[in-house]
């Protein structure tokens, strides 16, 4: 019977120390409370104020740094600031103005901005360098057939007056990725043309 007994206060004492090391390790940041003077009021016995501090940090905004380029797709987040959307949010965005949205999403992986805009072939040419710190969380338009153009020089009349030309273009953009699939459609030899990237 008393080996029972034992067994009992051996457990109860085991789930009332793993009690005490939950609860300690759950008070996070919080420094240990000294030891109570006779007579003192316990801090079960205290009204608590964790709620109070933590409505405090749900009403704090949320910090986001925000990457954009110059142009259209940066144009977004400076129309958003203006009309208070992420305040609408409870959000504190700062922008930072990059060239391209190559340079944009650049920062994203670099972990130097929380989240940026780019066009479709940008953000598919770095996902592969992310290593798993970039993800797409959606799509803000898709453009119409016929939205990219080719800028030429009057004697250019077709794909073929393009051989021994020189074709600028913006480096991993999508008119980069265009600009090399209508090549290859119209029976253009990449060798045949000089690609200059800006």
């Amino acid at each position: 019977m008393r080996r029972e007994e034992r067994s009992k206060w051996a457990i109860l004492g085991i789930v009332v120390a793993l009690a005490l090391i939950t609860a300690s390790c759950s008070a996070g940041e919080a420094t240990a409370p000294s030891e109570p003077e006779i007579g003192a009021t316990t801090a079960a016995t205290q009204p608590a104020e964790e709620p109070a501090a933590a409505e405090a940090e749900d009403t704090a905004p949320t910090q986001v740094n925000m990457a954009a380029d110059g142009f259209l797709l940066g144009s977004q987040s400076w129309v958003a600031l203006d009309r208070g959307f992420f305040e609408e949010e409870n959000l504190d965005v700062e922008v930072s103005v990059y060239g391209t949205g190559i340079e944009a999403i650049q920062a994203v992986i670099a972990r130097q901005a929380d989240l940026g805009p780019a066009l479709d072939f940008a953000v598919l040419n770095l996902a592969a360098a992310a290593e798993e710190n970039m993800r797409v969380v959606g799509a803000i338009a898709a453009p119409e057939p016929g939205f990219h153009s080719l800028a030429v020089r009057n004697e250019i009349n077709g794909p073929q007056d393009l051989v021994g030309t020189k074709i600028g273009f913006v480096e991993g953009t999508s008119e980069h990725f265009v600009t090399i699939r209508y090549l290859e459609q119209n029976g253009v030899d990449l060798t045949d043309v000089e690609l200059v990237s800006f």
